[in-house]
């Protein structure tokens, strides 16, 4: 399990189903919206509290959940103190408010990945850890290097954003951006370190 505090108001949690299997929960229990579900989802944030600051008491949460083809699960969980009562002020007899998560593939029709990388230093420090072979492309375009691949790679996405319209996203690469490695850019990127 990996907890990344991505703003003020926004973490990203990533599961793979070791983690699920180790808290007694299998995917249908966790898309159900389960009590274990739920003490789990609890457990992870008074984590993230101790860990970044994380606090949600005063706020509403969004739960954004996906899941890979892989089987990788990030939930993205989003505060908010605007236009809403505080979870203490709302009368819920004690109860934890409950989440709703959702299944959604990250894939798109032709089954392109692009990952955004906001620095070079980001995109170094990936490619100096990873192990994985991928087919893989680099470009550049406004300061942001793009790696494309045709899988998902849940490491990628550790030290870069997933974009969510693959194919709008590639043909304007394709179109403006600077192409640095037609084929085997990660490999390529590895043998410069």
């Amino acid at each position: 399990m990996i907890i990344k505090k991505i703003s003020d108001d926004k973490l990203k949690i990533t599961l793979d189903s070791n983690d699920l299997k180790e808290n007694n929960i299998d995917v249908h229990s966790f898309l159900r919206n389960s009590p274990e579900t739920q003490d789990f989802f609890w457990d992870v944030m008074q984590e993230a509290e101790k860990k970044y600051g994380f606090n949600i008491d005063e706020s509403m949460i969004r739960v954004d959940a996906r899941v890979s083809d892989t089987g990788i699960f990030t939930l993205t969980v989003t505060k908010s103190t605007k236009d809403f009562l505080p979870f203490d002020k709302i009368d819920n007899s004690q109860k934890k408010p409950e989440f709703k998560a959702t299944r959604k593939i990250v894939s798109d029709t032709n089954g392109k990945y692009v990952y955004r990388f906001n620095s070079i230093d980001d995109l170094l420090k990936y490619a100096s850890i990873s192990e994985e072979q991928i087919e893989s492309s680099l470009f550049v375009l406004d300061k942001k290097f793009y790696i494309v691949s045709n899988k998902h790679v849940p490491l990628l996405s550790e030290y870069s954003s997933i974009m969510q319209n693959a194919d709008n996203t590639l043909a304007k690469l394709q179109e403006y951006g600077k192409l640095v490695y037609k084929t085997k850019a990660i490999e390529a990127i590895q043998k410069s370190l």
